[in-house]
């Protein structure tokens, strides 16, 4: 009898240790994935705003490491250096020198260039009326969520890093468009330069300003 009391006091407690390790964890999980989303509508909130301030505060340091080293490739890339870059870091490079006046660029870090960018509309919108994420996904301090346009899931997806909170990683979402861009060139057989003069064109409003492809400093 005494025997079978030990085994299931031993079993309770085996249960009790096995409900207090798992069920934290599955509940950290949902308070998670339900900050990344929040994280998501404050983004959508602040762009759709051109609110800089707010916006900022939810971008990892990733974000603001990728376009500092946009700002030195507009500041001092030549156009073989340019060439060399991939089509997103040479497009946004260009279209600094294009639009910003240079004597405001000479004095921009990675923070000022988005806070510049997102006042001015240079910076596209993913959280723009009808979009939204579905299933979140957590890896430690990584999250994966598709984007959903209209409720219909997208091949996007957004990538958030827990830093002081949970943010959105810009550069990849930078790279997701790159490379859905690339998957496109090669579908429609267009080549790289083609793009680039295209995109150019419509950067300058006609005639491409053959400047553009000389560094600042």
């Amino acid at each position: 009898m005494m025997f079978m009391l030990m085994n299931k006091k031993l079993m309770f407690l085996c249960l009790l240790a096995f409900a207090v390790s798992m069920g934290p964890k599955k509940l950290y999980a949902q308070d998670d994935a339900a900050q990344v989303k929040a994280c998501f509508l404050q983004y959508q909130e602040a762009m759709n705003r051109k609110d800089a301030t707010a916006a900022l505060k939810l971008f990892s340091s990733n974000s603001f490491s990728y376009y500092d080293s946009v700002l030195h490739l507009a500041r001092f890339a030549d156009s073989q250096q340019l060439a060399a870059q991939s089509l997103m870091r040479l497009v946004l490079a260009l279209t600094l020198r294009a639009r910003v006046p240079h004597a405001e660029i000479r004095v921009m870090t990675g923070t000022s260039l988005l806070q510049y960018a997102i006042s001015n509309g240079m910076i596209g919108n993913v959280g723009q009326s009808g979009t939204a994420i579905g299933a979140v996904r957590i890896n430690h301090d990584t999250a994966w969520a598709s984007l959903l346009m209209d409720g219909t899931e997208t091949e996007l997806k957004l990538r958030f890093v827990r830093e002081h909170q949970w943010t959105l990683d810009l550069a990849h979402l930078v790279d997701a468009g790159e490379r859905g861009i690339e998957q496109m060139l090669r579908e429609a057989d267009v080549e790289r330069e083609a793009l680039i003069q295209m995109m150019l064109g419509r950067i300058f409003e006609g005639k491409v300003d053959p400047h553009v492809w000389l560094p600042i400093g």
